[in-house]
Formats: structure tokens, C-alpha cells, sequence
């Protein structure tokens, strides 16, 4: 289904550098704190989980995060279903993980996706905001890996893991379960590479999801931006590509790092990663986005922009193909796209295959540069 006009023109005309205050759009809607209490001082650590209508995938989740060792972290479940306390959904995941260490909310009225993103982030009292979804999992060593890196890195703002998908599963055992959430056998990184912009010119290659983020940036920066996708008039959804957008706003102000060690188990296949309408709006806002970022180089930036439309149509053939990191094969619909973002039917033309080959040696110089910042993890 196509955009409507008016989302469309709001995509192509967003200026993806600026912030907003999205905090106070949804601040007359409360959230109800059912379980838990805050700790009189705050903790480092609070491993958020945004939820909404899954409470066999919460459950997993939170299976993953009672484990971490340590007492300095709390964590806090934001429930965005109005109904799970009447329901007794809620309440069944109560009775299951009754830890002094949860906290659980249920907002008074659905907030929406990225609306209840922010809401975790209000709620928090913690230095450092861990976000973990509702149907992915933390291995056992997650905080164990993180104190460790932030501990290296001084003043830093935002700590991204190497992430892994799984295919969900009704029928998980336990015995698989402990298996994707066992600790990574592989040396601990000796260092910890800074976030490139280069990183972001095609798409999200550094994400939200299993990112450790100081709080207070996050306010700062006004957090993710709202907006529902229109069908017939109706709200069908937030547009899929919002925290990919929120990624480059956040990255351009703050200092951002990677932490190259798998943590981080990415659910896919009974969830939204079947909306086909999602990945289709996820790349038209990754495409004008991009050219965004690429137009802030005042040298080549053309070159960049032009090299977006090759890029994009790699990034269709991996999605139609299965071959995306959630192993489904999506169908988009190239010829919707196209129109969508503006492009001729045969593009992408020689100019733009030229563009993304050169742009591309620009972003890895870019790279290697960067290195110049990288932060050491000292020895155990």
C-alpha cells in the first residue's frame, strides 16, 4: 500500500539533523507503576523492555536479564497495552518473575511504538538506559561486557553490541533458550571503535536495540520522533525506519562507540519483521535519510547522494531474497519504491553504480580515520 501524500512529503522534507521535544506530546497519558518500587539510589543500569501484547516473548526476555550478575542494575518492563492488568496478563508475568530487582508499568492509554520508547526513558532513574525488546534476549555476560567497556571509556554516550538473530519459536526449549543466551567464546575486544557517520550513509548499521545509552542524552536529544503511517485514514503502525533516523540525530550530537562482541539475540519471524509495509517504508525513509547524511559533505556530497540509489536497490535484493539478518524473504515492491523516492524506473543508472563505488572508498578512508579515537579495554 502506497504512502499517502501528506507522509510522503514529510519524509522528503524532514530535517533529520534537528531535535524535538517528543516528551511532552504524550505526557497527559499516565503510566501506573503495578510492581516494584524505584530504589532510594538510583542504579547504574536499567534494562528497559518496551511491550506490547506478548507475554510469552516478554517472558523469555526477562529470563535473559535476571540472570546478569551483579547488583546494580534494575529492570523495568513498560507495558503499552491499556488492557493486560484486566486481561491477567499482566498480572501471570508478576506471579512468574516476582524479583525485588522488576519494575512494571502499564500505560493508562496505548502510547504507540516509539511513543513508549521515550516513555522507558522518562521512567528510568539510571545513569545508563540498557533497551532490550520483548522478543529478543540478552546473553548471560551482557552487563558483565558492558561494565567492563564503559568502565574503559570515560565520558562516552552510548554504547552499541554486535547483535545475532534467532527465529522465534513457540516450542523454544529451555535448553535452546540457555544456548542463545550463553556467553560468546571468542576473546574479549581489545578496544572500542568510535561510530563513523559512514556507518549510517546506508541504513542502520549501528542500532538501538541491545545499545547501552546515558539517559540524559537521550532527553537531550528530545527522543524518537512520533508519527504513525496513515492507511484509508487510519493509524497503521509507526514508520519502521524512525530509529534509524534517531540513530543519525543522536550519533551527530553525541559520542557514540561499538563494542564488537555478540550480546545481543534478535528475535525474527512470529513478530512485525513479517510486515512487508514496514521494510517497505523503512527504505524510502533510509533513502531520503541517507542522502541527508551524504549531503553534509560539502565536497562529493553529490557523489553521495547519487550513490544512495545504488545502495538502496542492494538493500531490496537482500530483503526479497531472504538474505537480510532476519532471513525472511520480505517482497518489496521495487517498482512502489521507486516512484516513492523519486527515482526513474531503470534506476539505479551507471552514474549512480559509478557514484556508490567511489563513495565507498570515501566512507572506508572515512573509517580508517576514525580509528584515530578508538578507546583501549585494558587487560583483565
Amino acid at each position: 500500500v502506497a504512502m499517502t501524500e501528506q507522509a510522503l512529503y514529510e519524509i522528503k522534507t524532514r530535517d533529520y539533523f534537528a531535535c524535538e521535544n517528543n516528551f511532552d506530546k504524550v505526557k497527559d497519558i499516565a503510566s501506573e507503576l503495578v510492581y516494584g518500587s524505584h530504589r532510594s539510589e538510583a542504579p547504574r543500569f536499567t534494562v528497559v523492555i518496551p511491550t506490547y501484547r506478548k507475554p510469552e516473548l516478554l517472558a523469555l526476555a526477562l529470563q535473559s536479564t535476571f540472570v546478569q550478575p551483579g547488583e546494580d542494575y534494575q529492570v523495568m518492563v513498560v507495558d503499552d497495552d491499556p488492557e493486560s492488568w484486566s486481561s491477567g496478563r499482566a498480572a501471570a508475568i508478576l506471579e512468574r518473575f516476582a524479583d525485588g530487582r522488576l519494575l512494571y508499568y502499564v500505560n493508562r492509554q496505548n502510547l504507540g511504538l516509539f511513543a513508549n520508547w521515550n516513555r522507558c526513558f522518562e521512567l528510568a532513574a539510571s545513569e545508563w538506559v540498557v533497551m532490550l525488546h520483548d522478543d529478543d534476549l540478552l546473553t548471560e555476560d551482557y552487563l558483565t561486557s558492558v561494565r567492563r567497556a564503559l568502565d574503559a571509556a570515560g565520558r562516552i554516550d552510548f554504547l552499541s553490541v554486535t547483535l545475532n538473530g534467532f527465529q522465534i519459536r513457540p516450542d523454544l526449549t529451555e535448553a535452546e533458550r540457555k544456548a542463545l543466551c550463553a556467553a560468546p567464546e571468542q576473546p574479549f575486544p581489545r578496544v572500542l571503535r568510535p561510530v563513523s557517520m559512514a556507518q549510517l550513509q546506508y541504513g542502520p548499521g549501528v542500532v538501538w536495540q541491545g545499545s547501552c545509552i546515558r539517559r540524559s542524552a537521550f532527553l537531550e536529544m528530545g527522543g524518537a520522533q512520533l508519527g504513525s503511517r496513515l492507511v484509508a485514514g487510519e493509524p497503521r503502525g509507526a514508520y519502521y525506519s524512525q530509529d534509524y533516523c534517531m540513530m543519525v540525530r543522536f550519533a551527530h550530537r553525541f559520542a557514540c562507540y561499538r563494542l564488537a562482541r555478540p550480546l545481543y539475540r534478535v528475535g525474527s519471524g512470529a513478530n512485525s519483521s513479517r510486515n512487508v509495509w514496514e521494510w517497505q517504508d523503512a527504505l524510502v525513509e533510509q533513502y531520503y535519510c541517507g542522502r541527508s547524511v551524504a549531503q553534509q559533505y560539502r565536497i562529493l556530497g553529490w557523489v553521495g547522494a547519487l550513490a544512495v540509489q545504488e545502495k538502496l536497490m542492494k538493500l531490496v535484493q537482500r530483503y526479497n531474497s531472504g538474505d537480510s539478518y532476519i532471513r525472511l524473504e520480505v517482497g518489496i515492491d521495487e517498482a512502489l519504491l521507486k516512484r516513492e523516492c523519486g527515482l526513474p524506473e531503470n534506476a539505479p543508472g551507471a552514474a549512480a553504480k559509478a557514484a556508490e563505488k567511489l563513495w565507498s572508498i570515501r566512507l572506508r578512508l572515512q573509517m580508517l580515520a576514525s580509528h584515530r579515537k578508538d578507546i583501549r579495554i585494558p587487560a583483565e
